[in-house]
């Protein structure tokens, strides 16, 4: 089981650092797209609204920074599951040793923790391996072109506020 437990362990640093680096090109496609992305929304925002391009822009503006607050905060509640869902499993599986090993002993207990630990580091790997599939990429990228289009607002939106000190 210890070398299960080894491997497994590789299989995480690996399947991690390639969803980290197609992660990466996700942010810098996201960040090239987001700016023909403004331009066409707010073409169609003042088509449909019926108002010039330059109100329709600053109205469309507003808006992605409210939404952008509202995605920032729902992202803040999803970090938070993810690491609670953490701490948890870490605790289950610890909690899980301890009484193997008051119940089986030490040698029980080492199987457990390296199989339980093994089990793990699988359940990461797939879950690594499934976010380099084609569906979650195309989530991927219009999810970072979105932040891309909000955070370009906002730094706009910023820079034609005068301070106010």
């Amino acid at each position: 089981m210890k070398t299960a437990r080894s491997v497994t362990r590789k299989g995480v640093k690996v399947s991690g650092f390639v969803v980290e680096q197609v992660r990466k090109g996700t942010v810098k496609l996201g960040q090239q797209m987001a700016p023909y992305l403004h331009r066409g929304a707010t073409q169609i925002f003042a088509k449909t609204m019926g108002k010039d391009e330059q109100k329709a822009g600053q109205q469309f503006d507003e808006f992605l920074e409210v939404t952008g607050g509202a995605v920032q905060g729902l992202g803040t509640v999803f970090i938070g599951l993810e690491h609670a869902a953490v701490v948890l499993a870490k605790s289950l599986r610890n909690n899980t040793v301890t009484v193997v090993q008051h119940k089986y002993g030490t040698e029980a207990a080492s199987l457990c923790d390296d199989t339980t630990t093994a089990v793990g580091n699988t359940l990461v790997t797939g879950y690594n391996v499934k976010c380099l599939g084609p569906k979650t990429l195309a989530k991927t990228v219009a999810k970072d072109t979105g932040k891309a289009v909000v955070a370009s607002a906002s730094a706009k939106d910023k820079e034609s506020t005068p301070n106010s000190k």
